[in-house]
């Protein structure tokens, strides 16, 4: 007699939008990592075109404010990125239906490189790129910190604290790496995390 088959439970956790967004970003950034190994120039062409740069939104095109999600600096700057939308994302998508989880992540996504470009030029640095999907993981953070303010989450080591402080701690955390020098483009994040707050 044969056994039923059990659903692997790192698949049971997954729900169709966060399965969605992780398979086109992690393919994303194969597929750019693969162009890359194999010649370098069209890499470069595929980079400009994705990557958010304010001043190439008058060169280049406006799709940087939405592709700048899937080009990502490093498999470490993937990995994080996936890993926060792997362990918060479905609990959001559940709570507001795949439709509205998948538009808050795109909305997060635009909110996050309008700021980016609007600070770019306020600053005199409209050629400073960005990339990486963390605009979008913000709003997702900072969703999850408004639907479930009081459930008790450990952030790696940390002691327990409740949902609502996540966001801020994220923010927090944004802002040392930035002071520290780490290239972190904070403006995206910030404006991911306000655009789900408001």
């Amino acid at each position: 007699m044969a056994l039923p088959r059990r659903s692997s439970p790192v698949l049971a956790h997954l729900t169709p939008g966060v399965l969605w967004i992780i398979v086109v970003t992690v393919a994303a950034f194969v597929g750019h990592a693969a162009i890359g190994w194999y010649d370098r120039l069209p890499a470069i062409g595929v980079t400009e075109t994705l990557e958010l740069r304010p001043s190439g939104l008058f060169e280049v095109g406006p799709q940087g404010l939405l592709t700048i999600v899937l080009l990502h600096d490093g498999l470490l700057h993937l990995f994080f990125n996936m890993l926060v939308l792997f362990s918060l994302g479905p609990v959001v998508e559940r709570g507001l239906g795949t439709k509205r989880f998948l538009l808050l992540y795109m909305v997060a996504t635009l909110a996050g490189s309008l700021l980016f470009v609007a600070v770019g030029y306020a600053t005199g640095r409209p050629d400073v790129p960005a990339v990486g999907a963390s605009g979008a993981v913000f709003g997702v953070i900072a969703a999850f910190s408004i639907l479930y303010p009081d459930a008790q989450v450990r952030i790696w080591f940390t002691a327990p604290m409740r949902a609502g402080y996540v966001i801020w701690v994220a923010l927090a955390a944004d802002l040392i790496f930035a002071l520290a020098g780490t290239p972190v483009a904070v403006p995206v994040h910030v404006g991911g995390a306000i655009l789900a707050r408001s």
